[in-house]
């Protein structure tokens, strides 16, 4: 590169605000950068605070001139790799403040910016100079968007793609469930929308499918909001709750995803997938005044269970839990642990608008069915006074 420094006058000042007056730098070519062709630069300057003498040097600082943001473009490399400036150069924005000169005539380099330089190359002009929502790399001419906006370098997005000149918005993303493995450990990327979605360019704001929430669709709406009746929580949530199911006692110690309740590291979407914990009127839990079910169940808490009692048949206490280990636990329930047994195992729950009410067996009696009845059968069917009130 041929570069050709004019002195047009040297002086002296004891004025040191800036080392250099009426700076200027001057280029030979404009327009679209030809990355085999050299670039002459003049420049031209005054001394305005510094004395220079034969031994001292001016500098001449040109960032990014031989140093590139992308890793694109067929005379790049790596991010940050020098471009050799025989064959190729990088441009700037007019007036850049990046641009300056320097002199070691105080024994240390001091800088200052050059008053006017023109612009060196198009400055991404066919990309509407990045619509004003990225940063022009004068190397390649092509944009690095700001966040939220495009960038098809370091991105990929589904429906459709996204223009290259930051000009549409992009949205939010997060773990993707339906995307496929890219190997035997690798999956669920991050994915605008979560895949669960669209996106309005426009505005970078996901419309999400049924079933999904969250400002990157990232969530997944628990059943009918859980009725009123329970809290919605994620699978991260749930591993520290005493009342969430499978049961546990150690919840201090549970994490979802680890050995012994699943894999070795954290499942991918402890954060993703969510599920009612239901509310009780009585504690849940494996401890001692604990029982082993909620008041309100279902997949979205909407039925509330029958009153419960003890069998009045059978010798046993079937409201003990202690030792029973409740269905998908790896613990059993401690001393004092109580068993849900809905109409005392003497009857069926029937339920009118969620709510479960007993309709015991012959010969049985009350709310939870643990009377035996002294009016029997009648006529082979369930009789007792209170059903034909």
């Amino acid at each position: 590169m041929l570069l050709l420094l004019l002195l047009s006058s040297l002086a002296h000042s004891t004025t040191p605000n800036n080392l250099f007056k009426d700076s200027t730098l001057a280029f030979d070519q404009t327009g679209a950068v030809d990355t085999k062709t050299s670039l002459e630069i003049t420049i031209q300057f005054r001394i305005w605070s510094q004395n220079i003498t034969s031994s001292d040097l001016i500098y001449l600082k040109l960032p990014r001139f031989s140093r590139s943001t992308y890793t694109q473009g067929k005379d790049g490399g790596a991010v940050g790799q020098d471009i050799a400036m025989g064959s190729a150069y990088c441009g700037q924005a007019a007036n850049s403040a990046a641009i300056q000169l320097g002199t070691n005539a105080s024994g240390t380099i001091l800088w200052d910016t050059v008053d006017s330089t023109p612009l060196v190359g198009n400055g991404c002009q066919e990309m509407s100079s990045c619509n004003l929502h990225g940063t022009c790399d004068y190397c390649y001419n092509t944009c690095t968007c700001d966040m939220g906006f495009g960038n098809p370098a370091t991105e990929v997005y589904e429906y459709g793609s996204v223009r290259i000149d930051c000009a549409e918005r992009t949205c939010p993303k997060g773990k993707s469930l339906r995307d496929l493995p890219v190997d035997g450990d690798r999956a669920h990327a991050d994915s605008e929308c979560s895949n669960n979605g669209k996106c309005d360019r426009s505005i970078g704001h996901c419309t999400c499918f049924d079933g999904w929430e969250g400002l990157a669709c990232d969530r997944m709406i628990c059943p009918n909001r859980c009725s009123g009746h329970g809290i919605c929580a994620s699978m991260k949530e749930q591993a520290g709750m005493s009342n969430a199911f499978p049961l546990g006692r150690n919840v201090t110690d549970r994490v979802y995803g680890r050995t012994p309740l699943s894999r070795d590291t954290v499942a991918w979407d402890y954060d993703t997938m969510y599920g009612c914990v239901c509310d009780s009127s009585w504690p849940v839990g494996l401890e001692w005044g604990e029982w082993q079910k909620a008041e309100w169940h279902g997949p979205d808490c909407s039925q509330k269970r029958c009153p419960m009692g003890d069998d009045p048949v059978t010798k046993a206490n079937e409201t003990d839990c202690k030792g029973v280990t409740p269905t998908g636990s790896t613990e059993s329930g401690k001393e004092g642990n109580g068993c849900v047994v809905e109409c005392s195992n003497r009857g069926v729950c029937v339920y009118e608008e969620g709510i479960g009410t007993c309709k015991c067996f012959e010969g049985f009696l009350g709310e939870n069915c643990d009377t035996l009845s002294p009016y029997g059968m009648e006529l082979g069917e369930w009789f007792d006074p209170a059903w034909d009130e």
